[in-house]
């Protein structure tokens, strides 16, 4: 019974945020917000630009300066998946 009530409020909440227009769906193809970091990538829509370096300011609260780093696959990552199996 818990999970028909749990089914039930879900779907009618989606159906509320939906009709009330408050949460818009978002486009198809999804368009990257961030070119300078991302890259489309096919077979998962999109990933870091291969072998990237770069300096970045988080300035929300209190600017803090950070690395964003990317192996040659496009993950967050220094090391290469290919240099572990090695």
């Amino acid at each position: 019974m818990c999970v028909l009530a749990f089914s039930f409020s879900i779907t009618i909440g989606e159906v509320v945020l939906r009709w009330s227009g408050r949460v818009p769906m978002p486009p198809y193809p999804v368009i990257c917000g961030r070119p300078d970091l991302y890259q489309r990538y096919d077979p998962y829509g999109y990933r870091l630009w291969p072998q990237l370096r770069k300096a970045e300011t988080y300035v929300r609260s209190r600017p803090r300066r950070f690395e964003v780093v990317s192996n040659r696959q496009g993950f967050r990552s220094g090391r290469d998946f290919l240099e572990l199996d090695a």
